[in-house]
């Protein structure tokens, strides 16, 4: 028992610092009130399918929802941080501080204990960081 209660923290543990190491630099909040008023950056947009063509042709999370499946969350969020949902499934998609910079995209499921941490490249190109199938 007591092996047991040791591994499940020691995976919260790593998922919270892989999670941390993924965070942008800046931690401003806005509220995003009024959907139909908001609008999802074409750039988020492409990115996210980027990633999820990538992880299901890779197989790296091939159980991942499709990308027309994923909802954007309502309430709190940092500017410049999108938060999706499909399911079991959470996405966070961080816009680049810079032009040249990589946009930080995490994928979480917790309850298939599935984790997904990558950027892509102002070229398109998806790099893994992190992954725990």
């Amino acid at each position: 028992m007591n092996h047991r209660l040791v591994g499940l923290l020691s995976l919260c543990l790593l998922v919270t610092l892989l999670l941390m190491g993924c965070l942008p630099e800046d931690p401003l909040l806005i509220s995003i009130t009024g959907l139909k008023e908001f609008a999802v950056p074409a750039v988020v947009s492409q990115s996210r399918g980027d990633v999820l063509a990538y992880l299901t042709t890779s197989a790296r999370l091939a159980a991942a929802p499709p990308d027309a499946d994923w909802q954007l969350e309502h309430g709190q969020q940092r500017e410049g941080e999108f938060h999706f949902r499909s399911g079991d499934w959470h996405m966070t998609i961080w816009l680049p501080s810079s032009v040249e910079g990589n946009q930080h995209i995490a994928i979480l499921n917790s309850s298939a204990h599935a984790y997904w941490c990558g950027y892509v490249k102002p070229n398109g190109q998806v790099v893994d960081t992190a992954l725990l199938p």
